[in-house]
């Protein structure tokens, strides 16, 4: 099996000196911008989770984040039914390649997965609340991972085999993810001004993932961040008409709502609403 976090440390020598290379091809003006983005990654990226409501409401309630693994031996243990089974059908069409690169790595059923993240909302399309780790949390973490892109399609062959060699040329270890980052981007950097730099580290289409091995509590949580049009929705849901009827998917979605607010009222979750 292969250990991921042992190959991001080893690559990291290499990251550098790819980086310094491409710095060295550049004109003046785009290498003194590569250089800023590059330092601006290093000091400013922390790392966020996208997850539903009902997930931060969890959270909210004391339990620990858990991956896929953790969440179907839970209800494996709840309705007596095969974990394999449970699993099989939350990831649906992901599960052959979850399960595949998950189980070619050292303790790859523990992953935890995330992305790099500089502002915004984050991979809104895997949860519409983005929680943002905390930089202490990141740093006292022993083992991180950041590869380029979705594990489930840059790490995969066009017939769906893993691919090894997608791991160990790429892989990179925190402490040099800048370098990793830059080098990616480096065209988009170079012909965007800096407002827009955040679009080159994380959007729908383009992010970097971040693996890591750690249980991920509510105390570990910066900040949560959601799109005000997700808020407003679920807000006039919960608060604008109490004489409404609503649906049993709906009165859930208001009670984790209800729930999350008097968190926040209480200090116990910061969220920011954001366009």
């Amino acid at each position: 099996m292969l250990d991921l976090f042992e190959i991001a440390r080893s690559n990291s020598e290499t990251a550098e000196r790819d980086f310094e290379s491409l710095i060295a091809s550049l004109t003046a003006e785009d290498s003194q911008r590569l250089r800023q983005f590059a330092n601006w990654i290093k000091s400013e990226a922390l790392i966020s989770i996208n997850v539903r409501l009902f997930v931060l409401n969890d959270l909210i309630a004391g339990k620990a984040f858990q991956n896929s693994y953790e969440w179907a031996s839970e209800m494996a243990k709840l309705s007596s039914r095969k974990p394999e089974e449970i699993l099989r059908e939350r990831l649906g069409k992901f599960y052959n390649r979850r399960v595949a690169f998950d189980s070619a790595f050292i303790n790859g059923t523990k992953f935890r997965y995330g992305a790099l993240y500089i502002r915004g909302a984050g991979l809104s399309d895997y949860g519409p609340y983005c929680a943002v780790l905390k930089k202490a949390f990141q740093d006292s973490l022993d083992n991180l991972a950041y590869l380029n892109g979705d594990s489930l399609k840059s790490c995969f062959t066009i017939h769906g085999d893993f691919d090894p060699t997608s791991v160990t040329g790429t892989c990179i270890g925190h402490s040099h993810r800048h370098f990793l980052v830059a080098k990616e981007r480096a065209a988009e950097v170079c012909r965007t001004t800096q407002d827009f730099w955040h679009e080159c580290v994380t959007s729908t289409n383009s992010f970097f993932e971040g693996i890591f091995v750690s249980d991920v509590n509510l105390d570990a949580i910066l900040v949560v961040r959601v799109l005000k049009s997700e808020f407003e929705n679920t807000w006039d849901l919960a608060f604008a008409n109490f004489g409404r009827k609503l649906g049993e998917a709906e009165k859930a979605r208001v009670q984790d709502f209800v729930r999350l607010q008097r968190a926040v009222k209480t200090g116990l979750v910061r969220l920011e609403v954001i366009q």
